[in-house]
């Protein structure tokens, strides 16, 4: 039997497909999905921007005499809001339910798809998710993690 392991390009991809469908668009919070690290959207002062990214892998045997793999795939879901700037009317308050916001969507995105073609199973990771200011690129940063899992077919 030839080896099909899982690829968790595909899993990255879906999901920031997923969170671009959810999260962009007229009367949506964000204006840019990306499916990688990347400034470019946030040297242009694009605003909100999410970025997902590959934050790791591990796999095990689906059983003894099995060339298949239960793979788990952890993606890193960053979101980029501008800091506050009073004197464009963008107030500190604007920017916390900015963030607000975008974290309740991508959770229901998560939620709402917990099983499809690209994987077995789809959640939040249960540790925190982490807020810093970046004074450098002007923006609050999120990080948020997402578990992925997919057996090999």
């Amino acid at each position: 039997m030839t080896a099909n392991t899982a690829n968790r390009k595909e899993a990255r991809q879906e999901l920031a497909r997923l969170l671009e469908l959810a999260l962009t668009g007229t009367g949506k919070p964000v204006e840019v999905v990306t499916r990688y690290a990347s400034r470019m959207p946030l040297e242009k002062r694009k605003t909100p921007v999410v970025s997902v990214v590959s934050g790791g892998t591990s796999r095990r045997k689906s059983g003894m005499n099995d060339a298949r793999w239960n793979s788990e795939f952890v993606l890193e879901v960053w979101s980029f809001v501008r800091v506050a700037d009073e004197a464009n009317g963008w107030t500190e308050e604007n920017v916390e339910d900015m963030l607000d916001d975008i974290d309740k969507m991508i959770a229901d995105c998560v939620a709402d798809n917990r099983v499809n073609a690209h994987w077995s199973y789809i959640e939040l990771s249960e540790e925190d998710s982490n807020i810093t200011p970046d004074t450098e690129i002007g923006y609050i940063v999120e990080l948020r993690r997402v578990r992925v899992k997919k057996v090999d077919g």
